[in-house]
């Protein structure tokens, strides 16, 4: 359950990396890769969760906003 601060957004499906990472390679985007980008809290497992896509989706590649120039 999500605290009162948190907006509601839904609904969610609970699946597995692996039949994600399947969806990602059989639904074919209409022009250019897909893009999942992965959000959330400080500890919450963004960068396990990305690392396991990777791992799981043929040609994939990982980038951490930190890793990117900064702006401005």
């Amino acid at each position: 359950q999500l605290p009162p601060e948190e907006p509601y957004f839904g609904p969610w499906q609970v699946v597995s990396v692996k039949a994600f990472a399947r969806s990602l390679q059989t639904e074919q985007p209409s022009k250019g890769p897909h893009i999942v980008a992965v959000d959330g809290r400080g500890g919450g497992g963004k960068t396990t969760l990305a690392g396991l896509l990777g791992r799981n989706v043929p040609g994939a590649a990982v980038v951490h906003t930190d890793d990117l120039p900064a702006s401005g």
